[in-house]
């Protein structure tokens, strides 16, 4: 009984070591970056840059919501393939049940995706 709490104990000594010396380690490199780095600033530096050009117009313009809405439906139908992949890679280890279970899934994600659709989510202003 002894033994076995101080085997887990030296699992966890090893992630708390791993840890603290991950956080040393980087408060390290923070605070040498900070105080070895030269802080010059100029006025090209600090200008906007627009591909070649002088800046023209505000750079804290609103930016059309449009934009999000894509990037979050991109994350989100990403997210869809990573947890379609692995199944497909082991397909030959599920039964019957799985394979209805991730139909389940796919039919969801085409509801969704045709909703998203018809309700203009994906059209450009």
């Amino acid at each position: 009984m002894v033994l076995n709490s101080i085997y887990y104990w030296s699992n966890y000594q090893l992630i708390l070591s791993f840890i603290s010396f991950s956080l040393v380690l980087s408060l390290i490199l923070f605070l040498a970056s900070k105080l070895l780095s030269p802080y010059v600033t100029n006025f090209e530096k600090s200008s906007g840059y627009e591909c070649g050009f002088e800046p023209f117009g505000e750079a804290t313009f609103a930016i059309n919501i449009q934009f999000y809405v894509i990037a979050v439906l991109f994350l989100i139908f990403d997210l869809e393939i990573i947890i379609l992949l692995p199944w497909l890679c082991h397909i030959s280890l599920y039964t019957i049940f799985h394979f209805y279970i991730i139909q389940l899934f796919v039919l969801i994600l085409t509801i969704g995706f045709i909703y998203e659709w018809k309700c203009g989510a994906l059209d450009w202003i």
